[in-house]
């Protein structure tokens, strides 16, 4: 089959806010070991050449999977509108726990 990969073929996007970057890292090595193809969000400035908000939003477009990192359960008009697009794009949502990673 000539050089051709096969991992799960599913993709993961990962949702969540900069205070809780440390857990998505932990939850983006899960995945990976899983065989998931994961997309972290970019929690770079704004003021970056890239709109930070428009290029997250384009990882829910092609995600099939969608986590939640939210420990705290407070949910910003951004995350919110985040989950509403994915839903929309009929994504699988799931929210991530502690639990998991251990």
């Amino acid at each position: 089959m000539g050089g051709l990969i096969f991992m799960k073929d599913k993709i993961v996007a990962i949702i969540s806010r900069p205070r809780y970057k440390d857990k998505c890292e932990k939850l983006y090595d899960w995945l990976s070991e899983q065989g998931y193809y994961v997309l972290m969000p970019n929690f770079k400035s704004k003021r970056g050449r890239v709109n930070v908000e428009e290029m997250n939003l384009k990882r829910l477009d092609i995600a099939d999977i969608v986590y939640i990192v939210n420990p705290s359960r407070n949910m910003s008009d951004t995350t919110l509108y985040e989950i509403s697009r994915a839903i929309i794009n009929e994504c699988e949502i799931r929210r991530y726990e502690d639990w998991i990673m251990r």
